[in-house]
């Protein structure tokens, strides 16, 4: 049954904020025929191991395929919020260096372990961070101020509600062409030739 809604309540319903631009980041062409979008947490070494081989299979196809990011923080990696704040705001900063930043960001997992945060604030980790940015071309000061901005949390908010509203609940989760795909993070270069071959022929 439809249920009209009382005006005072119309009057102070807010509607929930929508990004400028489609959630996440992307390299290769959105025309290509292939399109993948990979579902990350930057503490999840499988997340890791699965950008590692996809960006493997990109340089394969080279302008046959593009690859999405999206960037969503599992509550049992509480260190990926900060993590994710560095990266995105990378993104906002330089997109062109954004999978430099992922790169060297998941490349300071062991560094955001939970021995090594146990007894780290807030400012000590952005402080780690914002290093790890400038090792690729960052001003550290002015990514250290990006990361801890409400524009970064803002995105982030994004891709977690993107990420829900496609059913994705582990990293990493790898849709193809719009539907998730049955993958593994332990795939070889030929096992994703095998399932992304016949899309082409």
């Amino acid at each position: 049954h439809c249920v009209v809604c009382p005006a005072e309540t119309a009057i102070a319903y807010k509607a929930m904020p929508l990004p400028r631009i489609h959630v996440g980041r992307t390299i290769g062409q959105l025309t290509a025929p292939l399109h993948l979008e990979l579902y990350f947490d930057l503490h999840c070494p499988f997340a890791k191991r699965c950008f590692e081989r996809l960006l493997e299979v990109k340089t394969n196809y080279g302008e046959q395929m593009s690859i999405r990011f999206i960037n969503i923080v599992q509550p049992w990696h509480p260190q990926a919020f900060y993590m994710s704040r560095a990266l995105e705001a990378a993104g906002i900063l330089d997109e062109t260096k954004y999978v430099d930043a992922m790169k060297a960001v998941f490349n300071k997992r062991e560094s955001f372990s939970d021995e090594e945060v146990a007894n780290k604030t807030p400012t000590q980790l952005y402080a780690i961070l914002s290093e790890t940015l400038a090792e690729v071309g960052f001003n550290a000061e002015t990514a250290k101020e990006k990361m801890q901005s409400s524009e970064v949390l803002q995105q982030l908010k994004f891709h977690q509600r993107y990420a829900r509203t496609r059913g994705v609940h582990v990293t990493p989760t790898v849709f193809v062409n719009g539907l998730e795909a049955d993958t593994s993070s332990g795939w070889t270069l030929e096992q994703w030739k095998e399932l992304l071959d016949p899309l082409l022929a």
